[in-house]
């Protein structure tokens, strides 16, 4: 029988979180607090498109041989996570899921839902925290090994509480986040190049990208031809994948 949140789980949560300042120990409390619950494949990213200074911060309990698949492959590009878990609100994810969230999907997000469901992945809760806008955004995906009629279960109990232990836990990776700022040099790229590849993950158009950053088009195509010869790539879903994997961007 899945182990029942305790009697005062936000309390609780707050309290193990107090004082903590690094980013890994922050989740590490997080993960705990999920997995005792039924969430032991935890997804949370943010995103600053308007200050590309701070970098994103990703984090996922996910086996590591999927992540380097994910960087190595450029599967972001497929990812419906910002395009779920950043727009709408709460709604049921993962493989076991499919078949009520296939109208909303492309075929490439199908088929990536399906990979990711390799790793163990069957359900999941999407929650976000920002919607998408022109400043920032991100959520959670609280996924989950279990099966669907078991995870239905979770939600319908827990659900109001895992979304708002969803928040305190952002609010946490924020703060611990710009405590651990790095202050090294600017890398390779401008701020606006790393601005208009960041958009470009979250799977805006060049056109979109430009309404965004009241930018002329031709403008923002600069600044994607400049990432690609400076990252030595021929497309600019290649610069953005270079820019993942040399930490000029991080998703």
């Amino acid at each position: 029988m899945q182990k029942p949140i305790a009697d005062d789980p936000l309390l609780s949560l707050t309290e193990s979180l107090s004082g903590i300042t690094c980013v890994n120990e922050v989740w590490q409390r997080a993960g705990k607090f999920f997995e005792s619950n039924g969430i032991d494949c935890p997804i949370y990213m943010f995103m600053r498109p308007s200050a590309p200074q701070h970098r994103p911060l990703a984090l996922a309990n996910m086996p590591s041989w999927w992540m380097d698949y994910y960087l190595d492959e450029d599967r972001a590009r497929h990812d419906p996570f910002f395009k779920t878990c950043t727009t709408y609100t709460a709604f049921m994810t993962g493989a076991d899921y499919l078949d009520d969230n296939v109208h909303m999907l492309e075929k490439d997000e199908i088929r990536f839902i399906q990979e990711a469901s390799e790793t163990g992945v069957r359900s999941g809760l999407s929650s976000p925290v920002k919607l998408i806008n022109p400043g920032h955004f991100g959520g959670w995906n609280f996924g989950s090994s279990l099966k669907r009629a078991e995870f239905d279960k979770i939600t319908q109990l827990h659900g109001q509480t895992l979304r708002l232990a969803g928040f305190i836990i952002h609010d946490h990776l924020q703060e611990a986040a710009f405590r651990q700022i790095d202050q090294k040099p600017a890398g390779l790229l401008s701020s606006r190049e790393r601005e208009c590849l960041l958009w470009l993950a979250s799977g805006l158009k060049s056109a979109q990208i430009a309404e965004r950053l009241n930018l002329a088009l031709v403008t923002v195509d600069m600044h994607f031809k400049n990432a690609r010869k400076k990252l030595n790539a021929a497309t600019r879903e290649e610069a953005l994948a270079k820019a993942i994997m040399s930490g000029e961007i991080s998703l």
